[in-house]
């Protein structure tokens, strides 16, 4: 025995030695490095138990270094705190080579799976203390298991069964003020008792009752046993934590309290019971984490540990004998705490050998006496080599007393040795908790390395360290030995780039760097996703291959001979994604030497959003400037159609010679075409804007089935498919027939115009529903139900370098005076103007598809689509006598011929004023009264205010070739007026009011 003790002490001298000779060097050996996450402070008790049992299992390792994060998240949980977490990893270990990642509890574990993808790719994870595990928390990561947190309701229920058989009722205790109770506890407790087989045992849970109503209510109970299963509350508002509820109410109420966590026992709070073993989920985890590193076991092959080996059997003895529980009928392998200690006889044949153990020991001791006289002399003697080392080697008791340094101090931190034997180590450490962490660290493990410290010097100047320590024994008392390296140049240096890295990295901006010939060095992550590239992707690809077709050899040639005469060039160019679609960028391009090699980086902006706003601010600017253009030409454009075309209609009803009526039926045909420019050209103008309606789209494109098949030639197959029988939007009925119309004849144009045989054209209503804005060419649509009409045909198509204009105004692509490139600028217009979404697909001699979206109405009645078709409709008949007032001559005489060819009286007044006076006084032989909007000086909304402000209550129409929005919108609301654009139909007009 002397012999082994005599070996041990040998090698515990030369270990000692070797520290001082080789310090350095193994401070920078190769280790395993585990992360160790918990998601609740250190103080807490639970996760200092997790922690310190986790790390006694690894401390049998020296080649294993750790690094513990404490998240804190049971005192600070916002969403914002959160996001500061992950970003604090982010920037820790992004750079860390890290083996494997131990998580406590089920907000570290949800951090880590944010974040696998990120930094922590292809690390083993094991995590312990999961609450209400689900396969879906790992979100199919196989390389992530570990030990549940379950709770063990059933056999703590069976436990009392068997040692109360007098129970009759088992009380569940808990507040819903504490949300693990709240949003776990409970739901558990729940589940077994809805699912219990127990016929004889009644099972409730009380909630939200305080303590002292508690202890009132049942202080003399019987029968009754109780489980706390979460923290309870005082009546002044004082909350305790589990353990520290249940020690009160046990305290008070003579009934057995048993529990579901060991804590509760620890604190003389329950009998015991099957509980969650803060030390056994730490041990478990811990146990699989060397198995991954030491044996090569991959984590899909190590199964998710569950409460049946995690959870233990622990009693408290002084309950045991307060309800007189026998020890025998625990169940096996039960821990029992508080159990008192045995007066131990020991037999009068054993005291011989007790006093010659006594005699070996005291052999043993002086060996080792002189084995210390010996050790201090070899101590001295490397004590000039520790003096002259480049390290700081400082020696410190567990409390931090300095006890001993080297020479490197004063140099380093600029102390003497004497100042230096005065102080505690603290006062080196900005965060004197850090200091505390390290030596908890180094008296739990023994031996730590390379952990990063930061002291200050003299000047109270940071300088950063590695540290590596080993903790012995030292006489009676516990030393510390400390070696430090100065790294501050490295470190500073090291988190000057890490910090410019980040920036770049991170950075808005497209950067890329290439040689001179054009083959990529780097990327940072924002270019790498605008050319649609995984960064490894892109490196050593030549820079040529992300060119478009939209500039030239010579653009190129400009742009390389610019960096290598002046070292920069800057401007607008397109490139070309991995998907073939081309986006803009403002660059930089500059050229510099990075060793020795010449290098170029670009900076660039992705302004491809900024070039369609640009087009689309060109666009609204031309849709202004028509709008202004068809305003101001529209009114008189009218008035000479309105001329012509009654004076045409009068010819017609007096010349009855054939030939005469087809040249008449030819100038009104083009006085209609005239009409229906002006209609287009109004579109572009709020003058058009008529009374918006609800509408049941559905039953209005039933209902037009056939004046559709009617406008199309008769070669073309025409399908209609209403998917939907009841869509409602807001519309302007006479702009959705003109976008109808629009669409349908320029799909006629394009199947005429193309050879097929089989000439198809398709219109399809349906709803379609975003749960989210969704990007579709152009558009983004923002999310919510629409009405999609979809007009597809298999015609001759659109051209690619046309499609971006078919929408401009006056484009077109067909023979001069065939079209007036008003059609699809007046669709798009309409759809805007109800906040909808057009979207064109289409393939040069294949096919071409319109896809409109209209937002979609809830609520609306089929009422508003017969008051829309009825909207042109005054009830009346037997006209005789009309005051038709129009500030144009020409108008007024053509609408008195007109008129008296139908035998009906027209007096005509050129002044609004004059005619309401007239109308006034013979208001009883008036059928109806026309009146021009714009006219100079008394208006007419200015004579129909008056009128109705005078009872007048025939039918008045009021006329005008800007548009509805010339009339008061309110004088439209009385069922006596009417609204007609110039140039109108007289004869319609009366039609209408005698039918």
């Amino acid at each position: 025995m002397l012999y082994l003790l005599n070996n041990c002490l040998k090698n515990k001298i030369i270990f000692i030695v070797i520290l001082f000779f080789a310090f350095s060097i193994l401070a920078f050996a190769e280790h395993k490095n585990i992360l160790i996450l918990h998601s609740y402070h250190p103080e807490y008790t639970w996760t200092s138990t997790i922690d310190s049992k986790i790390k006694e299992v690894l401390s049998k390792y020296n080649d294993i270094e750790y690094f513990t994060e404490y998240l804190d998240t049971k005192r600070f949980n916002s969403p914002q705190y959160l996001k500061l977490i992950k970003n604090n990893l982010i920037f820790k270990y992004q750079n860390k080579k890290i083996d494997l990642i131990i998580v406590a509890d089920n907000t570290a574990l949800n951090i880590i799976v944010d974040l696998k993808d990120k930094i922590f790719k292809n690390i083993p994870v094991i995590f312990c203390g999961i609450n209400h595990f689900k396969k879906s928390l790992l979100r199919n990561y196989r390389d992530i298991t570990g030990v549940r947190e379950d709770l063990s309701v059933d056999e703590t229920i069976n436990i009392i069964n068997k040692l109360h058989p007098e129970i009759k009722k088992i009380l569940f205790l808990g507040d819903t003020h504490f949300l693990v109770y709240k949003y776990y506890n409970k739901g558990v407790v729940q589940d077994y008792i809805k699912n219990s087989t127990q016929k004889e045992l009644k099972l409730e849970i009380v909630e939200n009752k305080f303590l002292d109503d508690l202890v009132k209510e049942y202080k003399n109970v019987k029968n009754v046993a109780f489980i706390v299963i979460s923290g309870l509350r005082l009546k002044n508002g004082e909350f305790l934590l589990i353990n520290k509820a249940s020690k009160y109410l046990a305290d008070k109420i003579p009934a057995p309290f048993y529990t579901l966590w060991d804590i509760v026992v620890y604190s003389d709070g329950a009998v015991g019971g099957k509980v969650v073993n803060a030390s056994e989920q730490g041990r478990l985890a811990a146990q699989y984490a060397i198995k991954i590193l030491k044996d090569n076991i991959s984590p899909e092959n190590l199964d998710i540990i569950t409460s049946t080996k995690a959870n233990r059997w622990l009693f408290n003895y002084k309950y045991l004998e307060k309800f007189g529980i026998k020890l025998t009928s625990l169940p096996e392998n039960s821990i029992i705490i508080n159990k008192p200690n045995n007066f131990i006889k020991i037999p009068k044949k054993n005291i011989y050998i007790i006093i010659s153990l006594l005699l070996t020991i005291t052999a043993v001791l002086t060996t080792i006496t002189l084995y210390k006289i010996r050790t201090e002399t070899i101590l001295q003697r490397y004590k000039i080599i520790t003096d002259n080392t480049f390290d700081i080697i400082i020696e410190t008791d567990e409390k931090g007393n300095i006890h001993n340094i080297n020479g490197k101090f004063k140099e380093i931190l600029g102390f003497d040795k004497d100042e230096l034997l005065q102080l505690n180590i603290k006062f080196f450490y900005d965060d004197e908790k850090e200091r505390d962490k390290f030596i908890n660290d180094i008296l739990l493990n023994r031996q730590i390395n390379n952990y990063l410290r930061v002291l200050k010097n003299r000047n109270n100047e940071k300088r950063y360290f590695l540290l590596s320590a080993t903790l012995f024994k030292k006489g009676r008392n516990f030393r510390i030995l400390s070696v430090l390296k100065d790294i501050t140049n490295e470190f500073i240096h090291k988190e000057e780039l890490s910090f410019f890295e980040y920036i770049i990295e991170n950075s808005p901006l497209i950067i890329v760097i290439t040689d001179m010939q054009g083959k990529i060095l780097k990327v940072n992550k924002f270019a790498a996703d605008k050319m649609g590239f995984k960064k490894d992707e892109l490196i050593g690809k030549d820079i040529r291959e992300f060119r478009s077709k939209e500039h030239n050899e010579e653009f190129y040639n400009d742009l390389w001979n610019s960096l290598k005469e002046k070292g920069f060039w800057q401007g607008e160019f397109i490139n070309k994604r991995k998907d073939g679609t081309i986006f803009y960028e403002n660059a930089v391009i500059t050229k510099m030497k990075y060793k020795n090699q010449d290098i170029v980086i670009k900076f660039g902006t992705d302004i491809t959003e900024l070039k369609k706003y640009e087009k689309q601010m060109m666009a609204n600017q031309k849709f202004e400037l028509l709008g202004k253009f068809s305003s101001s030409i529209a009114h008189d454009f009218n008035n000479i159609l309105a001329v012509n075309s009654n004076y045409t209609q009068y010819l017609k009803m007096k010349l009855t010679d054939e030939k005469d009526q087809i040249i008449l039926k030819k100038i009104l045909d083009s006085i209609n075409r005239g009409s229906q420019f002006i209609s287009q050209l109004l579109a572009f103008s709020r003058q058009s804007e008529s009374k918006t309606i609800q509408l049941n789209i559905s039953r209005y494109v039933e209902d037009e089935k056939d004046t559709f098949r009617r406008i199309i030639n008769d070669s073309i197959d025409l399908s209609v498919e209403v998917k939907q029988k009841k869509l409602f939007i807001n519309t302007d009925l006479i702009l959705l027939e003109q976008m109808f119309l629009n669409l349908l004849k320029n799909a006629e144009y394009a199947l005429l115009n193309d050879n097929k045989k089989e000439k198809k054209l398709k219109l399809t209503l349906d709803k379609k529903c975003f749960s989210e804005n969704v990007k579709i060419e152009d558009f983004t649509i923002k999310k919510g139900c629409y009405v999609e009409i979809t007009i597809e045909d298999n015609g001759i198509g659109i051209k690619e370098k046309d499609k971006s204009k078919i929408f401009e105004p006056f484009f077109t692509t067909k023979p001069s005076g065939e079209g007036t490139g008003l059609g699809l600028s007046s669709v798009y217009g309409f759809i805007k103007r109800f906040n909808g979404y057009i979207i064109v697909k289409s393939e040069y001699k294949k096919y071409t598809k319109f896809i409109i979206y209209l937002p979609l109405l809830n609520d609306a009645s089929e009422d508003n689509y017969e008051q829309s078709k009825e909207n042109n409709k005054i009830s009346g008949n037997n006209i005789k006598k009309i005051v038709f007032i129009d500030d144009n001559i020409d108008i007024l005489e053509g609408v008195k011929i007109s008129c008296e060819a139908l035998n009906i009286d027209v007096v005509p007044f050129s002044d609004g004023n004059e005619a309401v006076k007239y109308i006034v006084n013979h208001k009883d032989k008036i059928d109806l009264v026309a009146t021009d909007i714009s006219m100079p000086g008394f208006s007419g909304n200015d004579v129909v205010r008056i009128l109705l402000s005078k009872g007048f209550n025939k039918p008045i129409i009021m006329i005008s070739g800007y548009g509805i929005n010339a009339a008061d919108s309110d004088l439209l609301n009385y069922d006596n007026v009417k609204f007609y654009r110039k140039p109108f139909k007289l004869i319609d007009i009366l039609e209408t009011l005698n039918n």
